[in-house]
C-alpha cells in the first residue's frame, strides 16, 4: 500500500532523486522563474528524471477535492500549495516528454468547474491548458464533496484513451457519496494505477489496507515541495527507470510530515 503524510523525513527513491536522462530541475529558486516557480514560497523544488516515455503513452486523471473542507481558510489544506505544485510537476515531465502519447486531466470534484481540462498531450498548448485549469481552481472553494462523478467521467473516458491509465485523487476523502465505501472500492480497482493523496484527514483504512494504491499524506505543515513530489510520482507511474523495476505501476506508501516518510 502506500500512504503520505508530513512528520518524518525519509528519503525520496532514488528514480525520483536523480537520473540519467534528465537532469534534475530546480523550481521556484533563481532568475528568471515563472509565475508558478515564484509562487511556490520562494523553496527551491527538485525532481528528478522522469525516465523514458512509455511505449503506449499514458493518461493520467488529476482528481481534485476543491470543497470546503479542503480549500477553506480552516480547511485540510488552506496554504493551496497543491495547484501551484500540481502545475510544477506537469511542467517538468513535459519537459522531458518527447513522444506526445502521454496526456493529463483536470477532473475537479464540481463537474462543470471552469477548471476542468479534458486530456491533453504534454504540448506547450496543452499545459499552458492545464495550467489555467489549475490556476482557476487555486481562486476559490467548490460546493462538492463527492468522488462518484469524477470516477464516473474517467470510467467513460478511459477507454478510449491509448495506452496505460493512472489516477491521482487530491483529497481529505471526507466524501459526501451516497455510499463512501462503494465510491472507494470503484477507485481501488479503477484505470491501471491509483494514487491518493490525502490532504489533511487521516487515510482511510480501505486505501491504506490496498497494496495496490499509492497514499500520500500531506498536511498544512508539509514542506514545500511535497505536493510536487506526489503528483509528479502519479504521472510517472508506468515510466521505467534504471534504479527501480516499474513495469507496473509502483506501489508504496508515504506519509509526509516534513518531506516524505515511506510507511511499507
Amino acid at each position: 500500500m502506500n500512504t503520505t503524510s508530513q512528520t518524518v523525513v525519509s528519503p525520496l527513491p532514488t528514480y525520483l532523486q536523480r537520473g540519467r536522462l534528465l537532469p534534475s530541475v530546480v523550481h521556484g529558486g533563481g532568475g528568471g522563474r515563472s509565475t508558478d516557480q515564484q509562487r511556490a514560497e520562494g523553496t527551491p523544488i527538485q525532481l528528478g528524471d522522469p525516465g523514458p516515455c512509455p511505449a503506449g503513452g499514458t493518461t493520467v486523471f488529476i482528481v481534485l477535492d476543491e470543497s470546503a473542507s479542503v480549500a477553506a481558510s480552516d480547511g485540510n489544506d488552506p496554504l493551496s500549495r497543491r495547484h501551484v505544485e500540481a502545475a510544477l510537476a506537469i511542467r517538468h515531465l513535459a519537459a522531458a516528454c518527447h513522444c506526445r502519447r502521454d496526456r493529463v486531466a483536470l477532473l475537479p470534484f464540481d463537474r462543470f468547474s471552469a477548471g476542468y481540462v479534458a486530456p491533453q498531450p504534454l504540448s506547450a498548448k496543452g499545459v499552458i491548458r492545464l495550467r489555467r485549469g489549475l490556476r482557476h481552481l487555486s481562486r476559490g472553494c467548490g460546493t462538492s464533496s463527492e468522488l462518484g462523478p469524477a470516477l464516473n467521467d474517467i470510467e467513460a473516458k478511459a477507454g478510449r484513451e491509448p495506452g496505460a491509465v493512472a489516477v491521482v485523487v487530491l483529497s481529505d476523502f471526507l466524501l459526501t457519496d451516497r455510499n463512501p465505501a462503494a465510491v472507494l472500492s470503484r477507485l481501488r480497482s479503477i484505470g491501471d494505477s491509483v494514487h491518493a493523496v490525502v490532504l489533511g484527514a487521516y487515510p482511510p483504512a480501505a486505501l491504506l489496507d490496498d497494496p495496490n494504491v499509492t497514499v500520500t499524506r500531506l498536511t498544512p505543515s508539509s514542506a514545500p515541495g511535497a505536493a510536487a513530489r506526489a503528483v509528479f510520482s502519479g504521472l510517472i507511474s508506468f515510466r521505467t527507470h534504471s534504479t527501480t523495476d516499474q513495469g507496473s505501476a509502483a506501489r508504496h506508501h508515504q506519509t509526509d510530515d516534513e518531506e516524505g516518510e515511506l510507511i511499507t
